[in-house]
């Protein structure tokens, strides 16, 4: 239990420390500011709806399968994510 409780706690480190670059990187330093802002928000409509949307999934008679489902739809989302991703990098690349 301790060790995943690190690992999440690494994790949540490190996004913190990738997104100022990478949003430089993706946008340019002009409005680096802004920008930013506009992820960690995002960002941070994810930290507040996540828990809620997973709460809804569980199902309290499994017992240890309860989070079953909200495990599948973590994994839909974070799946669209990569897919959105990929088309986000294909747009830029047509545009440069």
């Amino acid at each position: 239990m301790e060790t995943s409780i690190i690992i999440l706690g690494a994790s949540f480190g490190g996004v913190l420390v990738v997104f100022p670059p990478l949003t430089s990187k993706t946008f340019g330093m002009k409005n680096s500011g802004v920008n930013y802002g506009i992820m960690f928000f995002g960002y941070s409509i994810g930290a507040f709806l996540g828990p809620q949307i997973a709460a809804r999934f569980v199902d309290q008679t499994a017992g240890v399968q309860a989070y079953h489902s909200a495990f599948i739809v973590a994994t839909v989302v974070a799946i669209v994510g990569f897919v959105l991703s990929l088309v986000i990098r294909a747009m830029f690349k047509k545009a440069n």
